[in-house]
């Protein structure tokens, strides 16, 4: 069975990859949308991660997909680059950087 969107969100921490993440101080801001959805902020800082359940005040990034789509790719199943030349993710703020997200968590 696979996991609910709260469930991959709460093991995003367990998930991230610290050496990755050297120099980088961003918020990224999740918007899940449909059935099991809802808002996430993931700050990484001092390559570190917390992740918030609710709406960050200045997101460097905003990721929006549905429930199903976001699942599929925090979990691999999905590339974030087709989902978002296909329309299914939407990404405002940096989207340079939005392309390295999957190296900072295994």
């Amino acid at each position: 069975m696979m996991p609910s969107i709260e469930q991959i969100f709460n093991g995003m921490a367990d998930a991230f990859n610290a050496k990755a993440a050297a120099g980088v101080d961003a918020v990224i801001q999740f918007r899940v949308t449909g059935d099991g959805g809802g808002d996430w902020n993931v700050t990484i800082k001092d390559q570190q991660c917390q992740v918030q359940k609710g709406l960050a005040a200045n997101p460097r990034v905003t990721l929006t997909a549905n429930a199903s789509d976001t699942a599929d790719i925090l979990l691999g199943k999905l590339d974030g680059t087709k989902a978002f030349f296909s329309g299914r993710l939407k990404i405002s703020g940096d989207i340079g950087f939005a392309s390295r997200i999957t190296s900072l968590f295994s």
